[in-house]
C-alpha cells in the first residue's frame, strides 16, 4: 500500500467517526431544551403525529380464538 491508499483510508475512517458522533449527538437524551423532536421522553404518553394517524387508520381488532 502506498501513501495515497493510507490517506484515503484515514479520510474514510475520520468521516465514519464523525458520522457516528453526529448520530449520537442528535438523539434525544431527556433534555428537552435542546431536543427538536417530539419524542416520548419529552412528553410521556405522547406519540408522534404519524403514529396517531396510523393508529386511527389501523385500529386494533379483538383477536378471535
Amino acid at each position: 500500500m502506498n501513501l495515497i491508499d493510507w490517506a484515503v483510508i484515514l479520510i474514510v475512517v475520520i468521516l465514519v467517526i464523525l458520522a457516528i458522533r453526529s448520530g449520537r449527538k442528535n438523539r434525544c437524551s431527556g433534555n428537552c431544551a435542546s431536543c427538536q423532536t417530539s419524542c416520548s421522553k419529552c412528553e410521556p404518553g405522547s406519540v408522534a403525529p404519524f403514529v396517531e394517524r396510523y393508529r386511527k387508520d389501523h385500529p386494533k381488532e379483538a383477536s378471535k380464538p
